[in-house]
């Protein structure tokens, strides 16, 4: 063998060789005997500048005009190729310029960089970085490139290779094939024990499902996300299946998302997996799909007798013929545990590779609903026999076709869905992407948010409700969670029992609407049958934190008689508590629901502006008058002196406004100026809205799904609760139609009754009233033990027999301008309203409602 100098001698002479070859030069051989004689080597010519290299070719005698072409072709190299010859004469130029490249990426490093030891190189004719760099660069690029390429085809060639047909697929993969490994072998794994009672019919089904590992993005996202996981789990206990759910990612490098069921399948199924040992069928739902006909099972002996290995919702010719990936659906599909089935698996993995997806269509975004689809339809001799696209039932219905069409208790729908009334078997809720927060068409958009959850609880809760009937519960409603006894159950009995003595009805606002009319009407002995608490009107047991704390017992003893037990108590009186507060206090309604489901709800509605405007006055008369509002209707007439003020004192605070307000329109110091006080008024009033409305605008521009939510009213200690709720939303107390449907989600309609406030102004409207109400909680509406026309006697605070505002006066009213925007602001709640209260019956006609009426014909 030779030395690695002479080897190096030898690449560089051919090196050299083909640099003459490249510069035409007709006599060659002569000019490298030259170059030999004069010892320069092509790797000293590369690596100088132009005038070195020149200089080394004029030291070695080489005439000018070969010098002249060597250096072109030097600096061709040094510089981008040079274009290709014109015409078609030759490709020499750049096809040997293409092979000296070559030629010189083949050389040894040391070769081309390296001198002998004992040779003097002097520094204008070292070797330069920038030359090394770039022949590095290059090949490296060059390789990428080429790599890149065959990794983004050959999957792609190797697929369509080994189909029998130039598009179809003529044998499936192997298991060793596919884009994920088991984990085998499980000999050495200890049997997990028994795997539960059979399923339907002496079955043995696994439900598989699976969602994501880490938290949704909000909290309500974790909560629906949780109630699906339930509903599967409730549904596989009642059949005796086997569960197996999952949050791992099998193959997150290749199959993710929705990708993730086809590998962890293909696992399950592994004839050795201790897991699956006796399961014959594999029950498969997607994590945004539940169960809604909790009884349903599947005809395995019909599956059986066809030798069907693969149930899923579709269209044999939108599959087999179309390859339609809307055809099928596998949000949910059944499975039989078998070598074929996990072969059809492999299959649907083997598209997974980016380039396959872009050739079978979708520009490339196919996802496993498409995979399959494209399986089946391209491999139809193979599949087709032991797949049944089931059309019998609805074993996947789209959620947007179902939302609405629930009856609590039924065993069909409210309307039919294409022609059919039966309850579908799972319902999908496809594009709400509940745990991110996204709505039915991945969008922000609020109304699509609340009618995604809406939707998903109407259907969880009709479906959970077959559950919980075996033990004696249902839900409230099909809104909420919340659940009670049935009647006639045990536990029905016993807080029947326990809640005797607690109200039966509730008059629950609103505020300024005539509740405190209507408490005094009550208590004074409208009808001796009915009973109200003792002492003032208000108990706020439901509103606020700390009463609620006390307990129901505490609650029992606001009513006369009662025992020192829950459910003892004297005589047989229908009892009954009336508040101002329980309408839009945000906690209330679910409290009440659970201490008291069966209740009677009371609800008085009255114009939304002049309630506004009636609150806010009251709201000022005891910012000027303290404890005198509570004695005086006219309360400011009667502040005479800063002694009146401080006697009168209920807060710093208001003391301090007080003082404001008499320092800047008392008169002589002996009364407060009247025209001084309108505009005080107006002006706070004006503010206090203006600046309302600005934060409802922006929470509407934000798209906050809960109002409350957004002004900061949930969740907040009761202080500061109180002290917001009476005094910066104004507004949105008025919004009525946000306050019943809290309340609709827990009580249903037929137990309500809404009235307005206006009607028991008059005597023939009172008595309408009264009778409806009077038929709600089973007493007599007339006879001896009724007293209608206590309502036109003078309440205490009342001067003039009316009911409204407890006699308050007004020292002005709204601007023109500030009602004509609040008209504005409250006309399309008012139609929501309006629309609410006809679909839950709540009323026959809007003219149940002269205000409201009246508002909707105004232009929003």
């Amino acid at each position: 063998m030779g030395s690695p100098a002479d080897a190096s001698h030898e690449s560089d002479a051919a090196l050299m060789a083909n640099i003459v070859a490249a510069a035409r030069i007709d006599d060659a051989g002569s000019i490298l005997r030259m170059l030999a004689q004069a010892d320069v080597r092509a790797a000293d010519l590369i690596a100088a500048s132009e005038s070195r290299a020149e200089a080394m070719l004029q030291q070695a005698g080489l005439p000018a005009a070969d010098a002249l072409k060597i250096l072109r072709e030097l600096r061709r190299f040094h510089a981008t190729p040079a274009p290709a010859a014109r015409g078609g004469g030759s490709c020499r130029g750049s096809c040997s310029f293409f092979l000296l490249r070559a030629a010189l990426a083949l050389t040894p490093c040391c070769g081309v960089v390296r001198r002998k030891a004992s040779s003097f190189v002097p520094a204008s004719a070292r070797p330069k970085p920038t030359m090394k760099c770039g022949l590095v660069v290059y090949s490296a690029t060059v390789m990428m490139i080429a790599f890149t390429v065959l990794s983004f085809y050959l999957p792609a060639m190797l697929y369509h290779a080994r189909l029998s047909t130039p598009r179809i697929g003529g044998h499936y993969l192997q298991p060793t094939q596919a884009h994920f490994a088991m984990p085998m072998p499980f000999r050495d794994v200890l049997p997990l024990g028994s795997l539960g009672k059979q399923g339907s019919h002496g079955r043995q089904v696994m439900m598989v499902t699976a969602n994501q590992p880490l938290p949704c993005t909000t909290r309500r996202g974790d909560w629906i996300m949780q109630l699906a996981v339930r509903n599967k789990l409730m549904y596989a206990t009642l059949h005796g299946y086997k569960t197996w759910w999952s949050t791992e990612l099998v193959s997150a490098w290749d199959l993710e998302a929705a990708w993730n069921k086809i590998p962890l399948l293909y696992v399950l199924m592994h004839p050795e997996s201790p897991v699956t040992q006796g399961i014959e069928w594999m029950l498969w739902m997607d994590d945004d799909a539940i169960f809604t006909d909790m009884n349903f099972t599947f005809p395995f002996d019909d599956y059986d007798a066809s030798g069907i290995n693969l149930v899923i919702w579709g269209d044999p010719q939108r599959v087999f013929r179309g390859n339609d990936v809307q055809g099928l659906n596998t949000g949910v599909f059944l499975l039989r545990k078998c070598e074929w089935s996990r072969q059809l698996m492999a299959e649907v993995a083997a598209l997974a590779t980016p380039s396959i997806r872009r050739q079978v269509g979708n520009q490339g975004k196919i996802a496993e609903q498409g995979a399959l689809t494209w399986v089946l339809h391209s491999q139809t001799g193979k599949w087709k026999d032991r797949v049944l696209l089931e059309r019998n039932f609805t074993m996947n219905g789209n959620w947007m076709d179902y939302y609405g069409k629930w009856t609590k208790g039924a065993r069909s729908l409210a309307a039919p869905v294409w022609g059919d009334s039966r309850i579908p078997f799972v319902v999908q809720y496809a594009g709400c992407q509940m745990c991110r927060g996204h709505s039915e068409n991945g969008s922000w958009h609020d109304h699509g948010v609340k009618k995604c959850h809406s939707a998903f609880l109407e259907a969880y809760t009709f479906a959970d409700d077959q559950v919980l009937n075996a033990i004696g519960l249902r839900h409230l409603s099909m809104e909420t969670h919340l659940v009670r006894a049935n009647p006639g159950s045990e536990l029905y009995q016993r807080h029947q029992r326990m809640t005797r003595c607690l109200p039966s009805f509730l008059v629950i606002g609103t505020q300024k609407g005539g509740t405190s009319s209507f408490h005094w009407l009550l208590k004074e002995g409208w009808s001796s049958r009915i009973q109200v608490n003792n002492g003032e009107k208000e108990i706020h047991y439901f509103s606020w934190d700390e009463n609620f704390r006390k307990g129901p017992l505490v609650y029992q003893q606001r009513f006369d008689g009662s025992g020192d037990r829950l459910g003892e108590c004297k005589g047989n009186k229908v009892r009954g508590e009336v508040s101002a507060t329980y309408l839009d206090y945000p906690k209330a309604a679910e409290r009440a629901a659970q201490l008291l489901p069966a209740a009677k709800i009371v609800i008085l509605l009255r114009e939304p502006v002049s309630r506004l405007v009636s609150s806010f006055n009251m709201k000022w008369q005891v910012e000027i008058c303290g404890k005198l509002t509570w004695t005086r209707n006219d309360c400011y007439n009667g502040i005479t002196s800063v002694r009146v003020i401080n006697e009168n004192t209920v807060a710093p605070r208001q003391r301090q406004a007080a003082i404001a307000v008499w320092n800047r329109c008392n008169v002589d110091k002996k009364s407060l100026g009247t025209e001084c006080l309108r505009q005080d008024f107006t002006k706070k009033l004006t503010d206090k809205i203006n600046a309302e409305i600005e934060r409802l605008k922006d929470c509407e521009r934000q798209n906050w799904e809960d109002t409350a939510a957004c002004l900061g009213i949930n969740g907040l200690e009761q202080e500061k609760l109180y002290a917001m709720m009476e005094d910066s939303t104004f507004v949105w107390r008025s919004m009525y139609s946000e306050h019943l449907q809290r309340w609709l989600k827990v009580y249903p309609p037929e137990s309500m009754l809404v009235v307005p406030s206006e009607h028991l102004k008059e005597p023939k409207t009172f008595k309408t009233v009264m009778d409806r109400f009077a038929k709600l909680i089973d007493v007599p509406s007339s006879g001896p033990s009724v007293k209608n026309e206590l309502i036109f006697q003078s309440s205490p605070a009342s001067t003039d027999g009316h009911v409204h505002e407890n006699g308050r006066t007004y020292i002005a009213e709204a601007p023109p301008e500030l009602a004509q925007k609040l008209h504005k602001v409250f006309c399309p709640k008012n139609q929501v309203l309006m629309q609410l209260m006809l679909d839950k019956k709540l009323i026959s006609k809007v003219g149940d409602f002269p205000w409201l009426d009246t508002t909707l014909k105004r232009d929003c």
